[in-house]
This record gives C-alpha cells, structure tokens and sequence, in this order.
C-alpha cells in the first residue's frame, strides 16, 4: 500500500473486515471534522458497549451520507448514554434523519442530548421528557412555542432559536 493515503488504506480495510466492530470495548467515540470520506468507516468503530458519541462533521460534508450514519447509531449502540453532534448540515433530511435516531434510541439510558439540528414535533416531544437527561442543546426553529419541559435533572441546557416571538 505504498502511496495510498489514510483514506485509500481505510477504504482497503474496510473491505478486509467482517461485520465486527474494530474496537468492540470502545466507551467513547470522538471525532472531529468527519469528512465525507471517512464517515462511512465509522460505524467499524461503534459497538453495543459504545455508550458516548461525539462527532463534529466537516463543514463539506454530504448530507446523505451524513444522514446514513445516524440512522445507524440506535442499532450499533442501543444503550446510547450521550450524543453529540455538531457541525450538521442545516436541512430537511438532517432533521429527519436526527429526529428518527432519537425517537429510535433507548430513552431510559439517554443522559445527554447534544445535536446542532431542528427536531419534527414528535421527536422534540419526546426529547423534553427523556427521564435521565442531564444536558440538552436544542434548536428551536420558526414560530414554535416553546414546550413544557419536565426534565428534573438537567443541568445545562442550550438552546439556539431564530424567532423571538415563543419568549
């Protein structure tokens, strides 16, 4: 492999493996600028046992490739304790995509929910109640009133917004 770069071998070995993960005892996934390219290995590294992800997206990222891997994280990691997503191309299919996973995932072990991305309505339902969260980054887009919230252990909470008409 003498002259291929980082992407070319991760490719190669993509296709070397079998359906395992690489790293089946990984607690913590971190990933920063997730290109286009290497998106699709990531799932090689996520296992049951991966209860922390954290992925900021490069800035020219695909969105369906980037919307296929999260549709995969509440399969390759059922007992997801945080999420963190950051960086997310700001459309439609992101939010779909973002949305399904949370409404997928497994609410009584979600503890932090961080993702720079609208939610639909039933999802954002669901996210202001999750029992066990303790840390929430929410977007609030377009004229929607801002719900009732019953998260008694939440600590830090973000919330972006572009409508001041819900304060």
């Amino acid at each position: 492999m003498v002259g291929t770069t980082i992407p070319d071998a991760l490719q190669f070995l993509y296709h070397c493996t079998t359906d395992d993960p690489w790293l089946p005892g990984l607690k913590t996934f971190e990933c920063d600028q997730a290109t286009t390219a290497f998106i699709p290995l990531i799932p090689l590294f996520l296992s049951p046992k991966t209860p922390k992800i954290d992925i900021g997206f490069a800035e020219d990222a695909l969105t369906f490739v980037v919307a296929s891997l999260i549709g995969m994280f509440s399969t390759l990691c059922p007992d997801l304790e945080s999420i963190t997503l950051c960086c997310l191309p700001k459309n439609p299919v992101t939010t779909e995509a973002v949305s399904e996973m949370l409404l997928t995932c497994n609410r009584d072990t979600l503890r932090v929910f961080e993702v720079d991305s609208p939610l639909t309505e039933e999802a954002r339902e669901v996210v202001y109640r999750l029992p066990k969260l303790v840390g929430m980054w929410a977007i609030i887009q377009g004229p929607t009133s801002l719900p009732t919230v019953a998260l008694p252990n939440l600590t830090p909470i973000d919330v972006e917004y572009d409508d001041l008409d819900w304060l």
